[in-house]
């Protein structure tokens, strides 16, 4: 059991999360299916009974503030159908506002999920409504961001909405803060240096650099900042974070037996948005997304394994 006293003190730094936060980019409707092996073309395997459930990574961060109390909107699209209306309750059950999320013609984008016993998976993802996110929509909602602390944004939408979104956001004085996930094969030159902080995970940081692996931290924050990022967070799994900024610091995990690690970092992400949007430091929000990360590996699913601040507090034992 980690050390209560130390957790809430990583807690109580953050606190209280009252800053208004935007998150903009995809929710979807995931079916999950898990096999002894992925199959070869044209063969034929038995699996699990499907797993559907609410996720996309905006979504999921957005589920992951508002069940922590902070004041949340997500911007996203979803299509007029059950899949649409079972993400939309999900959303609404943790306190997410989802007035700007825009029901459109196309279906609600769906990601279907393979996983085989050695946890190797694929993903197919249709593009559906998702892809209904433009510029025209970041248009309609320029003065809900300009009005927020932080702009959340990841990269499953197109680029273009991406730079506009940010572009909006420095306008108006707003926080911007970038999970590059899923990483394209290119970026404009000039992308990264227009959000506040980057968060992503070791993978994607060697993706950025061009490198196979991350052999010093020093070498990647230089990397970073050729790049025009000058503050970021770096998740590692049970190995913890790294927040580059003026140092490198190494912030550790909290230490649980994991159940389940799907839909973790997302977790992280969305507590540390919710921290950096009520003017946590890059290294206060670290550890405290650190903490919330852990105890979303404590249960099954994703958006279903994420707590509420007094859920996380009690599952570690923190007394108020």
């Amino acid at each position: 059991m980690p050390d209560p006293s130390s957790l809430h003190a990583d807690i109580d730094a953050v606190l209280p999360l009252r800053e208004h936060l935007v998150v903009l980019g995809p929710c979807y409707l995931k079916m999950v299916e898990d096999v002894g092996e992925i199959p070869n073309s044209g063969e034929n395997v038995k699996g699990t009974p499907l797993k559907v459930f609410p996720g996309g990574k905006s979504g999921n961060q957005a589920v992951a503030a508002g069940l922590l109390g902070a004041p949340v909107s997500l911007v996203a699209a979803v299509g007029n159908d059950e899949s649409g209306n079972l993400v939309l309750r999900h959303l609404r059950q943790a306190h997410v506002n989802t007035k700007h999320v825009q029901t459109v013609d196309e279906p609600t984008t769906t990601a279907l999920v393979t996983i085989d016993a050695d946890g190797d998976r694929t993903e197919v993802t249709s593009a559906g409504a998702n892809d209904q996110i433009d510029v025209s929509m970041v248009e309609n909602v320029s003065q809900l961001i300009g009005n927020a602390s932080l702009l959340g944004l990841a990269l499953e939408m197109p680029l273009n909405a991406v730079q506009y979104a940010m572009k909006v956001a420095h306008a108006r004085s707003t926080m911007v803060v970038l999970n590059p996930s899923p990483l394209p094969d290119t970026l404009p030159s000039d992308f990264l240096g227009h959000a506040d902080v980057l968060i992503l995970n070791e993978d994607e940081l060697a993706g950025l650099l061009d490198v196979d692996d991350i052999h010093s931290w020093e070498r990647a924050l230089e990397g970073l900042r050729e790049h025009g990022v000058t503050r970021a967070i770096v998740t590692r799994g049970p190995k913890g974070a790294v927040v580059l900024e003026d140092g490198v610091t190494v912030v550790d995990a909290v230490p649980v037996q994991a159940v389940d690690t799907d839909g973790c970092g997302d977790a992280f992400i969305g507590a540390a948005l919710a921290a950096l949007a009520s003017d946590a430091s890059v290294l206060e929000a670290a550890r405290f997304a650190s903490i919330v990360a852990a105890y979303a590996a404590l249960g099954h699913g994703e958006q279903s394994s994420y707590g509420t601040l007094k859920q996380i507090e009690q599952r570690f034992g923190i007394k108020r």
